[in-house]
């Protein structure tokens, strides 16, 4: 009896052994975690994490009347020494003529999206904001808006006596005090974590900006 019994127990471990080898070959296929950038002795790791928002723009014109780019933003797949292959959930088109008109379309993939592969040398620009950057940037704005009504709303509204018509100075000070003390708090939050921008290329017209590469 209890050799049978062990025989099922080993079987039920067995089986189970396999069903995990078998979900992680088909589920959870091994993706890049981050790539990192290098500018003279600066360096920048760049998650690939879903939701952190992260979109490369790649130039598709060498014309000088006009300008035309692509951006991906989507699952990263792999990332090469000289190539990076993803799985795009959004793709823009963009085009812009001398005068400065532009032209754009975009499209959204929610299923079924195509895997494409593009060089790294192609890449004119990436943009980056991890999603803890966001949430502390959405902090920013929220204590900015919040400051913002302290001040200019509520500080004159609880420092008026409607009786007597006049006003508490003391108690305007003071509230319209904390509701600029929320908005200097908001401000650097705010810019200290907005959505970075990596050149990866010269600019045109000669513009001088800090030219960055892959690692």
């Amino acid at each position: 009896m209890f050799p049978y019994i062990n025989a099922q127990y080993n079987m039920k471990v067995l089986i189970t052994m396999a069903l995990a080898v078998v979900s992680i070959f088909v589920n959870g296929q091994s993706y890049p975690e981050y790539f990192t950038l290098k500018q003279s002795n600066r360096t920048r790791k760049i998650e690939c994490s879903p939701g952190n928002y992260l979109v490369f723009e790649l130039p598709t014109t060498t014309d000088t009347s006009i300008r035309a780019f692509d951006y991906y933003r989507g699952k990263i797949l792999k990332i090469t020494t000289d190539s990076i292959t993803m799985q795009p959930t959004e793709i823009q088109y963009q085009i812009q003529s001398k005068d400065s008109s532009t032209f754009s379309t975009q499209r959204t993939f929610h299923q079924n999206a195509p895997v494409i592969r593009f060089s790294k040398d192609q890449v004119g620009k990436i943009f980056y904001e991890s999603r803890k950057n966001d949430n502390w940037k959405s902090i920013g704005i929220s204590s900015m808006i919040l400051g913002c009504l302290t001040s200019l709303i509520l500080a004159p509204l609880i420092s008026i006596n409607y009786s007597t018509g006049k006003v508490n100075s003391t108690t305007y000070i003071t509230t319209a005090s904390i509701g600029l003390t929320f908005v200097s708090v908001g401000i650097p939050l705010t810019v200290v974590n907005k959505e970075k921008k990596y050149h990866m290329k010269e600019a045109l017209k000669g513009k001088k900006v800090p030219v960055w590469r892959f690692e």
